[in-house]
């Protein structure tokens, strides 16, 4: 069963990071917040990466006329302007100065000539955009702050403490909201732990595991979380908490089952997980969580807001599929599970379609969001391991979603971004856009001696995808510059890309100790105040406020200055 310990960080990664890539610890799944794109841009997406490419002759960097608006598909304007702006189209024209004239200049085969074309894919990475982050306000609570979301300017953090969690939120001045929140655990480490947040307008869900019984409510009795007596399972826990960051209800797995949480994603009605659950929990007749031969299994449910469970989905066995997010869309009534699959010691099927693969590969489960049925996969089997990360998979309009995670050896998503850098046997960051029909776009970031591995993704409103993670080495970003890591601990990395893949800015997260950097909440538009959040030891400049006397884990929240 792939997972990050959340209770010490020092331990899992010290060992080396690409064992933790191996076993899923510090490289756990991105989670991508909904980015807002320009209609255009969202229509991009629904290409695959060979007929973006073919559109518009390659596109281009032209700035002139395009007429008004400009969407041509060939490059160009297809409107009646002269000097407009410049096209929005898929292909974007190619690199010409425009002219004025009222039929536009979009008419060029293969957009010679012709202006208005869009920024390219993944290869107009922005020079010097590696720079150091400035902090705003910092906090330090708990051991480690696992994961936070923003929300009308405050930020939520799900933090946890030495056998405790606690659930906290901060104004944009860095004040605490004293009447916000709920705190649960006990005495002893390690006991209760928190794993992944989802935060709206007047609700909030988390998920997490627990080795004791515990109440998450204020009312004795009122979210119980039931475990064995003597310790040897984990149950594994959704809890669902009211605009005051109170609990309303939880659900858990059984006494006798163990789980591990692997994803989640809500909207104001309903709230989609993922786990995997040893075990069997049977909830209703149309909620089966898991399987009564111990198996473990990896299952996504499904559950209203008022806590009836809707549906749940067995995918496999977790040994051979795994989960590393899950999204919502909405619009189309489908939950997008994400993961990563291994068909070494059995086939694996996956909404019917029987699946191969050369090591561990991906894939993207679009299952039914009203009825659980799943209606189709899509498999990315490609030469080398690939493996999803934690929250590692984010909704961008129009469909696409954005994944990432790491891969060793080589990998080719064939599409037209420049091959990604050799991994041999360490583990490098890959990140990409994903459409219904195949790979947009991809990037790769590493080398060939030493190990990065991502721990988050998130994206703002204007679909700025910010990716984290930790470092070995050095990560090499071409004209943006380089991130190196010299110290020999833990340090970690931010980059920032744009919808099309190009890099917009950078930084690594150094101190005198471990910094791990587990997640970001991008602000509201580009450029403006962004959270982020994780664990650390001895002193870090953008927290200043943390104690430096001893190796001792401490959690992290730093509002930082928007990159410009």
């Amino acid at each position: 069963m792939r997972e990050r310990d959340l209770g010490s960080v020092r331990a899992v990664c010290g060992a080396g990071l690409i064992a933790v890539a191996a076993a899923g610890g510090c490289n756990a799944i991105i989670g991508l917040e909904v980015g807002e794109l320009a209609p255009s841009e969202a229509g991009a997406g629904a290409a695959s990466s060979s007929a973006t490419s073919a559109a518009g002759g390659g596109g281009g960097a032209g700035a002139g006329g395009g007429g008004a608006g400009g969407d041509g598909a060939g490059g160009g304007g297809a409107g009646a302007g002269g000097d407009g702006a410049g096209g929005d189209g898929a292909g974007g024209g190619g690199a010409g100065a425009g002219g004025d004239g009222a039929g536009g200049d979009g008419a060029g085969a293969g957009g010679g000539g012709a202006g208005g074309g869009e920024e390219a894919l993944c290869s107009q990475d922005r020079e010097g955009a590696v720079r150091a982050p400035a902090g705003l306000w910092d906090r330090v609570v708990g051991t480690e702050v696992t994961d936070i979301e923003a929300q009308d300017d405050a930020v939520t953090a799900l933090v946890n403490h030495r056998g405790a969690l606690s659930v906290e939120r901060w104004s944009a001045a860095g004040a605490r909201d004293e009447g916000y929140g709920l705190t649960a655990g006990a005495a002893l480490s390690g006991d209760v732990v928190g794993a992944h947040l989802s935060v709206g307008p007047d609700f909030a869900y988390v998920t997490g595991w627990s080795r004791i019984r515990v109440d998450l409510s204020l009312t004795p009795g009122k979210c119980p979380v039931e475990v064995a007596s003597g310790g040897l399972n984990r149950a594994g826990f959704l809890a669902a908490l009211d605009g005051r960051g109170h609990c309303r209800w939880v659900w858990s797995t059984e006494a006798t089952s163990s789980a591990t949480p692997l994803g989640l994603a809500a909207t104001a009605d309903r709230v989609v997980f993922a786990f995997s659950v040893e075990g069997l929990s049977v909830l209703s007749d149309r909620c089966a969580i898991g399987t009564d031969d111990m198996t473990v299994s990896t299952v996504v449910a499904a559950f209203s807001a008022e806590g009836e469970c809707l549906w749940s989905h067995t995918l496999g066995a977790a040994d051979a599929i795994t989960v590393g997010e899950v999204v919502i869309d909405a619009e189309n009534d489908l939950v997008l599970a994400v993961g990563d699959y291994d068909t070494s010691d059995a086939p694996v099927t996956i909404g019917g379609r029987r699946l191969s693969s050369q090591a561990r590969d991906l894939f993207v489960a679009r299952i039914g969001l009203d009825d659980g049925v799943a209606q189709d996969v899509l498999a990315l089997e490609r030469a080398g391991s690939q493996v999803s990360a934690r929250q590692g998979a984010a909704l961008l309009p129009g469909g696409d979603l954005v994944v990432a995670g790491t891969y060793s050896g080589s990998l080719d998503f064939e599409d037209v971004c420049a091959p990604m850098p050799e991994a041999a046997s360490h583990a490098n960051v890959f990140v990409a856009r994903l459409s219904e029909a195949g790979v947009v776009w991809s990037r790769g970031f590493g080398d060939l001696t030493s190990d990065q591995l991502v721990a988050s993704v998130a994206a703002d409103p204007a679909g700025s995808i910010h990716v984290m993670g930790t470092f070995d080495g050095e990560i090499d970003l071409g004209p943006s510059g380089k991130l190196t890591n010299a110290t020999g601990q833990i340090v970690s990395f931010l980059i920032v890309l744009d919808e099309r893949g190009n890099v917009a800015s950078a930084f690594a997260l150094e101190g005198t100790g471990t910094t791990a950097l587990w997640a970001a909440a991008p602000g509201a538009a580009p450029g403006a105040p962004l959270h982020i959040a994780g664990t650390m030891s001895r002193s870090l400049d953008l927290v200043p406020s943390a104690p430096d006397e001893d190796d001792a884990e401490h959690g992290f929240i730093v509002r930082l200055r928007g990159a410009p």
